[in-house]
């Protein structure tokens, strides 16, 4: 992001996308460039390996860790108070999301509630590997703050973090206990729900045949107001047996030049050039 931002300032690009909060205050006040920020609808997201480790068959001591994490210290933290908490598995403002997925049974960290499940679960202080991504840079420091929510409650966890080739074949053979990640802006409530989890496609070994039927009735369900039972269901499962946990949504920070005409920064965090000109 430093090299986005300095070749911005230079002028040697007109529009700088995935800048930082830093970059905001930097050039704050300056009249040959503004940078801005707004809260995304990507988001990070915490997901569970199914195939091997101490998450697998132990849907407790998941809970466990959902109650241990505290997403606005999170945004604060990671973003410097640029995101949002993300309460569930489809973004704020799109067209299934309701009052079920606004009411967060995760949205504030539970300590007592945690280490209650940690007992139940049977923990005896295992060390658990995080794997995260290396870059971006937003994922290693939301992979700390994590660590150290974590092991305020008792949980052993290292954080380790993968370059690009071993990040991707980490996930793809399911060899993780858990795996701190993303979802980009999707079309529809279907795909960030069953993209990644269907037991047919998923890599984490994740298998439940009732959230396998909701996703099928997600893509056949016709009527709308039956689809919207659809996503209530599968938010409520996805709370119950915690395969993933939505965090919080990236802040969407941009810069363009001043000689940039009729640019509008987008939440979706992608450019967007119609009708965008550039004068001298």
């Amino acid at each position: 992001s430093s090299v986005r931002a300095a070749a911005l300032e230079r002028g040697d690009v007109d529009v700088a996308l995935a800048l930082t909060q830093q970059d905001m205050e930097r050039y704050k006040g300056r009249t040959d460039l503004t940078v801005a920020a707004k809260p995304g609808v990507s988001f990070a997201d915490l997901r569970f390996g199914f195939k091997k480790g101490i998450f697998v068959n132990n849907v407790k001591l998941r809970q466990a860790v959902a109650h241990a994490i505290g997403k606005e210290e999170i945004v604060k933290a990671a973003t410097f108070g640029l995101g949002k908490p993300a309460p569930a598995g489809i973004p704020v403002g799109t067209p299934y999301f309701g009052a079920v997925h606004a009411a967060d049974p995760y949205g504030r960290p539970n300590p007592e509630k945690a280490k209650q499940l940690m007992k139940e679960a049977g923990y005896k202080g295992e060390e658990i590997i995080l794997d995260s991504h290396l870059q971006p840079s937003i994922y290693p420091e939301i992979a700390v703050v994590l660590q150290a929510q974590f092991q305020a409650v008792g949980l052993n966890v290292r954080v380790r973090t993968l370059e690009s080739a071993a990040l991707q074949t980490t996930w793809n053979g399911g060899e993780f206990a858990f795996f701190l990640s993303g979802l980009s802006p999707r079309p529809d409530a279907e795909i960030y729900y069953c993209q990644f989890w269907e037991s047919s496609s998923t890599s984490t070994g994740y298998k439940n045949p009732e959230y396998d039927r909701l996703c099928r009735a997600a893509r056949t369900t016709l009527k709308d107001d039956d689809r919207k039972k659809v996503f209530v269901d599968l938010e409520n499962l996805l709370r119950a047996d915690v395969p993933w946990i939505p965090l919080i949504y990236l802040a969407q920070v941009e810069g363009w030049r001043s000689n940039v005409n009729g640019w509008q920064q987008w939440s979706a965090g992608y450019a967007r050039a119609w009708n965008v000109t550039v004068g001298k």
